[in-house]
């Protein structure tokens, strides 16, 4: 099974190449959410390092958000196209699922990406899995105490390396350690996030993005 993975939903994205369940080629840009402009750029070049092209896909996978309202719409667009043009299945990768697959097992985990507005989107994930323990949250710095009061719990994904400072403050005593210095979405996790979606498939028609907020910007009427 080969296939190609994809997000674009954080400022830095992620492009990968799979075959066999495993990660084969890789590359991760930095583009500040101008991923419009680099993303099939990205796919193309792999493709051609890896010696493939589009047909010899079996699935695409893509990252559906939470994160850059025009990072996700990027990643879920470019995915439709390709399936739909491909002919080939889909799968939806949650980005903080993605995140929360290459970490430690033996304690629970916090994942946070920026929502905008001194917030992050959050899941608490318990101790050696990917299956959120309730469901992805937008929580205020301010109210991170009272999200996961009583826990003991390691803080990770990109919200640290801007809040870093806040959430340690925030979280106070619940807070076991963090996990910084990267955004935390790499091709390992992304695969392991892209196999707990691989029995459930999806026609393209049926991806669609994790809003979890209306876009900041709009046009004018």
């Amino acid at each position: 099974m080969k296939g190609l993975l994809f997000d674009t939903s954080l400022p830095t994205s992620l492009t990968a190449l799979t075959s066999n369940n495993q990660v084969i080629l890789q590359c991760r840009r930095k583009g500040d959410n101008g991923h419009s402009a680099t993303l099939l750029r990205d796919v193309e070049n792999l493709l051609q390092e890896a010696g493939w092209d589009y047909n010899d896909l079996d699935f695409i996978a893509a990252g559906v958000g939470p994160g850059s309202f025009t990072g996700v719409r990027v990643s879920v667009s470019t995915a439709k196209g390709l399936a739909f043009t491909l002919k080939k299945p889909v799968i939806a990768v949650c980005t903080l699922d993605a995140i929360a697959a290459i970490m430690p097992v033996e304690m629970p985990v916090a994942v946070m990406i920026d929502a905008g507005r001194q917030r992050v989107y959050a899941a608490n994930y318990p101790e050696g899995t990917i299956a959120r323990k309730a469901e992805i949250r937008i929580i205020p710095l301010a109210e991170l105490a009272h999200e996961f009061e009583g826990t003991h719990i390691l803080a990770a994904g990109p919200a640290l390396l801007k809040y870093r400072h806040e959430i340690e403050t925030a979280m106070g005593p619940s807070l076991a350690g963090v996990m910084d210095g990267f955004d935390g979405l790499t091709a390992r996790g992304f695969l392991q996030a892209v196999r707990q979606g691989m029995e459930n498939p999806m026609d393209p028609s049926d991806l669609v993005p994790l809003y979890l907020q209306e876009p900041t910007v709009r046009k004018r009427r």
